[in-house]
């Protein structure tokens, strides 16, 4: 997946989103969206961009993975035909610092699926069919109301990781420690949407990233 289609899937994502609020405030009393919204409209901003590339996604919710089954991440988004498979985690940061520190647990529960469903591409009863021809994805979507400072430290930590993936200061590089971080992470996208509440200026942003999953230890899955 080349940035032309991630710019693509990005920007249809932001636009759901701004369309939505154009018709709706969905809250009550307060600036709390369930954060499954965002998996929901990213997989659709997904699908969307796949139509127009004459292509189809498919997406499951709340995949379960893991020993006793007792895991999941919050969606699954595949594309057959360009043989990409995207794993998704969601989170608001309504609370900055403790969200900050649940981001990098999302990070490793991605990579922990991605390496059982490879595992279980060596034995004989995959749930999902792959081969050393699929490209992986990670992406974590949030979103954040600048209403304080630490909530705009994060949106500006985002913005500096769009015009500079090696500042000091953007999100991955600022937070490492939080994040538990113990390499970067390759073909690494960032993404900032502002959403306007009925046309109208809001502290309201979409805030993502993306990466490429493409551990040594998953290559050898399919080349045992």
């Amino acid at each position: 997946m080349d940035n032309k289609i991630k710019s693509s899937i990005f920007e249809e994502y932001g636009k759901i989103y701004s369309d939505i609020l154009k018709t709706m405030y969905p809250a009550k009393n307060s600036s709390g969206f369930p954060e499954r919204n965002l998996s929901v409209n990213f997989a659709k901003a997904c699908e969307r961009v796949a139509v127009q590339n004459r292509s189809k996604v498919y997406t499951w919710y709340e995949f379960q993975f893991g020993e006793k089954n007792n895991r999941n991440v919050d969606a699954v988004i595949l594309n057959p035909k360009s043989k990409d498979l995207i794993i998704v985690e969601s989170k608001r940061y309504s609370i900055p610092f403790k969200k900050i520190k649940d981001v990098g647990k999302d990070i490793r529960r991605i990579k922990d699926l991605l390496n059982e469903l490879c595992d279980e591409n060596r034995g004989d009863s995959p749930r999902i069919k792959l081969d050393e021809h699929w490209h992986f994805y990670g992406v974590i979507l949030a979103d954040v109301w600048t209403e304080t400072k630490p909530k705009e430290k994060v949106l500006a930590c985002y913005q500096e990781g769009e015009k500079d993936l090696s500042s000091e200061n953007s999100f991955l590089n600022k937070y490492r420690n939080e994040l538990v971080l113990q390499q970067s992470l390759p073909g690494l996208y960032y993404s900032t949407k502002h959403i306007k509440y009925n046309g109208e200026e809001s502290k309201y942003w979409l805030v993502s990233f993306m990466w490429e999953l493409r551990d040594e230890d998953i290559s050898k899955n399919f080349n045992e």
